[in-house]
């Protein structure tokens, strides 16, 4: 009997995560170390190693909660970056930092790139910029960032001077002239050829050259003299005379102030709004004519001369008929809106109008717009009144309460009873039966003796026995044919029973997914069990079957070495292989 061979998950590059207890060898061509899955499940620690560890990594590698060392060296001679493990106190949570691969460039500080199920990424980067917000009393606000120069512009008459980390701003000296000048009440500022000083109102007065003696009447007022003379000054005293309209007065006198804004009667009748032919109506005999006639109610003014005018009646009804719009506002008041009131004018209608009718005739066209009379009977007359085609077979005799009798009947390329009684066959084509409520029930035996070909996408048998002679049962064939194209499909038989709870479906079934057989004892939900794309169906398995056998093969039954299981339940020929790790 041949032993079964066990082997480790092996390989020699870093050790990945391993179960709980999952062992793992790990050589690189010079160091053999066992390491083991620890209870998370989610990494591997180091027990043995036939190597010397040094005293500090002897410390990385053990779990002592009151280990301490003087100073602590990281290294790792297995891979390009050093950890550290520690647990902070009052804490049961390890948490291990990982330390750059490589230094860092100058000013460069140690930052954390991530934290995750704790484990802390560390690796040198340059200081994080920063910036503020400069604002001010007007302007856009404007933000200041790190490496940027910050200038400080004193403005007109400001200086500014930088010094020890201290800004100072001098002021203009003709501006320090002013801040130092006292104010007074009635005091001005004036400037001196050298500086600015403050000068009284009379000093600022005699600097100025204006009313040296300070009172408002001190130099006399002349008046340009003219023509007119309804004004005259003496001193500083101005007199309103009477005016003169004729000597005085020039131009046109204003329509605010009582004139006409004009020198000639027809521009006067323009600026007055009276012009003739515009503002008002100039004189007409006929507009005399119309003035003279009497006026009373539902009169209408005419002409009846060419010269003069007299008044007729006019009625309210023809008051609505003459303020109509248009002829078919018109025809409207009138009651004679064609195609409502009255008909419009067609040529097929006038055809019908020289018709000459008589008892039991009708009308029909012979073309376009001409009709003529033909002969229609009672019995005609009783089949055209029929509301539908039932109604017209009854008329007819061959309604579904009537019993016609034929000796045959030949119906398109159906015909029943021509070739031999008792049989329904076709002319020409194949014979379809069909159904308007879908389902066609033949309440016999039926005998096929051709091919039966079932194209529907579900076919029920309801029989107690099923017998099929034929040696291979074919699943899976796309139209009468093996599949052209990909197919995922799952594909199976299923066997129906009820385990005295519910009604459930074992079965033996192909799994695309594992492209393998599957013995299932109860099957989960089917995903489209009647579709028909390639996809269709998925199978899912609730609960695998058990099988019994007497020993299990791997491969062909005739050949010794494929035997894993014999009938006294021995494992052979097996090697069991956790496979390696890269």
């Amino acid at each position: 009997m041949a032993a079964p061979t066990i082997q480790l998950k092996r390989g020699s590059n870093a050790v990945p995560n391993a179960l709980a207890g999952e062992p793992i060898i790990r050589y690189n061509g010079s160091i053999t170390e066992l390491h083991i899955g620890d209870s998370g499940g989610t990494t591997s620690e180091l027990i043995a190693s036939d190597a010397a560890y040094d005293a500090n990594t002897e410390i990385l590698t053990k779990s002592v909660a009151s280990t301490s060392v003087a100073s602590l060296t990281l290294k790792d001679s297995q891979a390009a970056q050093g950890t550290l493990t520690v647990q902070p106190n009052a804490s049961t949570t390890d948490y291990t930092f990982v330390f750059p691969a490589a230094a860092g460039d100058a000013d460069d500080v140690l930052t954390v790139t991530s934290v995750a199920a704790g484990v802390v990424t560390m690796d040198f980067a340059a200081p994080s910029a920063s910036s503020f917000t400069l604002a001010a009393d007007a302007g856009t606000s404007d933000t200041f960032n790190t490496g940027e120069t910050l200038t400080f512009t004193g403005g007109t008459g400001i200086s500014s001077t930088v010094s020890d980390n201290q800004i100072s701003y001098g002021l203009d000296a003709q501006l320090v002239d002013i801040a130092g000048l006292t104010p007074t009440d009635g005091g001005f500022i004036v400037g001196d050829g050298n500086n600015f000083i403050v000068e009284s109102a009379a000093t600022a007065r005699a600097s100025l050259g204006v009313d040296a003696a300070g009172t408002d009447n001190s130099t006399d007022v002349t008046l340009v003299t003219t023509t007119a003379d309804y004004l005259s000054i003496s001193g500083q005293e101005i007199t309103l005379n009477q005016i003169d309209l004729t000597t005085d007065v020039t131009g046109d006198l204003p329509i605010a102030e009582g004139g006409t804004a004009a020198s000639t009667a027809a521009d006067a009748r323009t600026n007055l709004g009276l012009a003739i032919g515009s503002d008002v109506q100039a004189h007409g005999d006929i507009l005399d004519d119309l003035s003279g006639l009497t006026q009373a109610a539902d009169k209408l003014p005419y002409f009846d001369t060419a010269t003069t005018a007299a008044t007729t009646d006019l009625s309210a009804f023809g008051r609505s008929l003459i303020d109509d719009a248009d002829a078919a506002a018109a025809r409207g008041t009138l009651g004679l809106v064609i195609g409502t009131d009255v008909q419009a004018y067609d040529a097929g209608l006038n055809s019908i109008a020289g018709l000459t009718t008589a008892a039991n005739t009708y009308i029909y066209t012979t073309a376009l717009d001409t009709y003529t009379t033909g002969t229609i009977t009672a019995f005609g007359r009783n089949l055209v009144d029929d509301a539908d085609a039932a109604a017209a077979r009854t008329t007819l005799g061959v309604g579904t309460g009537d019993s016609p009798s034929f000796a045959g009947a030949t119906a398109g390329n159906i015909r029943v009873g021509i070739t031999g009684d008792n049989e329904i066959d076709t002319s020409s084509g194949n014979l379809t039966i069909d159904s308007a409520g879908g389902t066609t029930t033949i309440d016999d035996n039926l005998i096929v003796s051709g091919d039966l070909t079932i194209s529907g996408t579900t076919t029920t048998v309801n029989t107690q026995t099923v017998t099929v002679e034929d040696r291979l049962f074919e699943l899976g064939v796309v139209n009468g044919a093996a599949p052209t194209a990909e197919t995922t499909w799952d594909l199976g038989v299923a066997f129906n029973y009820h385990d005295g709870t519910s009604a459930k479906r074992s079965a033996l079934i192909w799994v695309d997914d594992t492209e393998g057989f599957s013995l299932v004892n109860e099957l989960g939900t089917i995903t489209n069990e009647t579709g028909t794309n390639a996809a269709d169906p998925q199978i899912a398995i609730t609960e695998f079957a058990n099988l019994a056998v007497n020993a299990l093969y791997i491969g062909d039954l005739g050949t010794a070495a494929n035997e894993v299981i014999d009938s006294s339940k021995n494992v052979i020929n097996v090697t069991i292989d956790a496979g390696t790790y890269t």
